[in-house]
């Protein structure tokens, strides 16, 4: 009885080969981009808005995540945001995902931050941390 390997066995054998090649190549690319940055790390991110230029201020964590973290300011308010780590927040000229970024307010970088936005009449804008001064409201809200 002849033990030789037939063509079958060398075809199959070559198509294992190049599964392998293929498989390693892919951890290899893998391994060289370094690990993916971990997403799951969130920071509660309270915002303190107060809008006196009319219509409504938008604002927006980015990049987009789901469900959406976004909050517009008519008046005076505040929201409670959930960001991922190394997200920015943006003020943007309407609701949701599709407006455009009309200012950066800055980078989301800590598990907790309090932020405030205040758009004036004449359309000039400034921010900060913490509970801004003008805000007469609960600070225990998130």
């Amino acid at each position: 009885m002849d033990r030789r390997p037939g063509p079958a066995s060398f075809a199959g054998s070559r198509a294992r080969s190049r599964r392998l090649a293929a498989l390693s190549a892919l951890v290899f690319a893998s391994a060289a981009c370094g690990p993916a940055p971990d997403v799951s790390l969130k920071a509660d991110l309270t915002l303190y808005g107060r809008n006196a230029a009319g219509g409504i201020a938008w604002f927006l964590v980015r990049p987009v995540s789901r469900p959406i973290q976004s909050v517009g300011f008519g008046t005076d308010g505040v929201a409670c945001l959930i960001a991922p780590v190394e997200s920015e927040l943006v003020m943007t000229d309407r609701s949701g995902e599709d407006g455009s970024v009309i200012r950066i307010i800055g980078s989301i970088d800590d598990q907790r931050q309090t932020r405030w936005v205040d758009v004036a009449a004449d359309g000039g804008f400034a921010s900060g941390d913490g509970v801004p001064s003008w805000w007469v409201g609960d600070t225990d809200v998130c």
